[in-house]
């Protein structure tokens, strides 16, 4: 197995811990808010699935042509690349991110969730078949090639976990 192989093997298991995850919620637990400015399950999802098809956007425009295939990443997304996951901390969003709606209902949700899997299953395999060298913008670490972009979306969802156990923890209480 090659080191793609992995990353592709990685992002399946992350996809399927957050299905067996989203499982065991009741749609009010879903939406149940930490606090004010914090996020439910579902909105985390929903930002999840929202970023994650925009990353892939970016992995399309990276096999279609070989541009920018000059610029680089910045050196804080080698290290977390190398690491091969984000610092543990949390992250303010840019300015003007919008905050993600509820989930209409945990059926919809995890409709949403299983078309997302299957998109990283094609996504992965046109990776491995073609071989390109465009880059596309992040908007703060530089410029990504598809398989940059393909890990960095694996990454984000395995950090969003950390925020799912914050959410876990008050709804347990």
């Amino acid at each position: 197995m090659n080191s793609f192989d992995g990353l592709v093997a990685g992002f399946n298991k992350t996809m399927e811990t957050w299905r067996f995850q989203l499982e065991k919620y009741r749609d009010e637990e879903l939406c149940a808010q930490p606090g004010v400015e914090s996020w439910s399950i579902g909105q985390v999802v929903l930002h999840i699935i929202g970023e994650t098809t925009w990353y892939f956007d970016q992995i399309s425009t990276c096999l279609k042509s070989d541009e920018n295939s000059e610029k680089g990443t910045s050196s804080q997304i080698q290290q977390w690349f190398a690491q091969n996951s984000f610092p543990n901390k949390q992250f303010k969003g840019p300015p003007g991110l919008p905050t993600p709606p509820q989930p209409a209902s945990k059926e919809a949700l995890l409709a949403q969730f299983d078309d997302l899997a299957a998109k990283v299953r094609a996504v992965g395999k046109e990776i491995a078949l073609r071989e390109s060298k465009g880059r596309a913008e992040h908007p703060g670490h530089g410029f990504l090639n598809a398989r940059e972009w393909f890990q960095y979306a694996e990454m984000h969802m395995r950090h969003h976990a950390r925020q799912k156990d914050r959410i876990d923890a008050f709804l347990s209480s």
